[in-house]
């Protein structure tokens, strides 16, 4: 049997500003079988520990494509 999901994530390389975050929500709105698009407050632990995570990912990355050869 195959595992069924009704929602999905989505942290932000950064911040983004309140302005700029209504077309984000536009956008995400758009695509096939979405019906609802709720924005998320900054303080969220998860949200911020994948953002250092991908910071991280990025940093090691650079260091190896330069260090790497």
């Amino acid at each position: 049997m195959t595992d069924r999901y009704n929602t999905v994530t989505v942290v932000f390389e950064n911040e983004i500003r309140e302005d700029d975050l209504e077309h984000w929500i536009n956008a995400i709105g758009m695509l096939r079988k979405v019906i609802k698009v709720v924005p998320g407050e900054l303080n969220s632990f998860d949200g911020g520990r994948e953002q250092a995570k991908h910071e991280f990912r990025m940093a090691a990355y650079a260091f190896l494509k330069e260090w790497g050869g």
